[in-house]
């Protein structure tokens, strides 16, 4: 587990990342180039209940509106698996996607919601990006880190576009996750960080 996670020193927003799948039995594919990712959760309104008899209001939690997600991208649209073209495929097909933002020490927020997608305005000398706003049709649920599997994890690195993984030593040990070692075991429940 990188150190700053297992000292508890605080985790820096590298390496958050948001994934999504089309449907129950899609696969996850990460969404990449994310710069900024909105707030996880929200206070619930206030629901009055105070009566003639009280001498002053009285609340109960109501129900809570997260409103809607906004996440910003470094926008591309080199390729079919690009980050704006994706999102806006998804858009278009109008589909209620399964999303996930994963935090690099294992934390996961899970939600579904629908895509929109817009480009930020830019200025001279300015890179180019892209809002995508999920508004949600579910709850976020937050998985915690397992705690069993604290320090056991495979180290994943990514590899330039053509790269052959196998021929700089790493083994495929599950579908695009790769090890120094050809017994590593990945299995389900457990957290496996990306490095580098």
């Amino acid at each position: 587990m990188p150190e700053n996670v297992r000292l508890g020193k605080g985790i820096l927003s590298k390496d958050v990342e948001l994934w999504f799948k089309e449907s129950e039995n899609g696969t996850f594919a990460q969404v990449r180039n994310l710069q900024e990712f909105p707030d996880l959760g929200g206070a619930a309104e206030k629901v009055d209940v105070t009566t003639l008899e009280d001498g002053n209001y009285k609340y109960i939690n109501g129900i809570k509106d997260f409103g809607d997600l906004a996440f910003t991208f470094l926008y591309d649209n080199s390729g079919s698996s690009s980050n704006y073209r994706l999102m806006r495929s998804l858009e278009e097909s109008e589909a209620v996607a399964i999303w996930e933002v994963r935090f690099p020490d294992g934390t996961i927020f899970g939600f579904e919601g629908q895509a929109s997608t817009a480009i930020t305005g830019a200025g001279v000398n300015a890179a180019l990006q892209f809002t995508l706003t999920i508004t949600l049709n579910s709850d976020i649920e937050v998985s915690n880190p397992s705690e069993d599997a604290a320090d056991v994890y495979v180290l994943i690195t990514r590899f330039e576009e053509g790269a052959d993984p196998s021929e700089l030593g790493w083994y495929e040990v599950a579908d695009g996750v790769y090890s120094l070692t050809a017994d590593t075991e990945v299995e389900a429940g457990k957290n496996y960080f990306r490095l580098g």
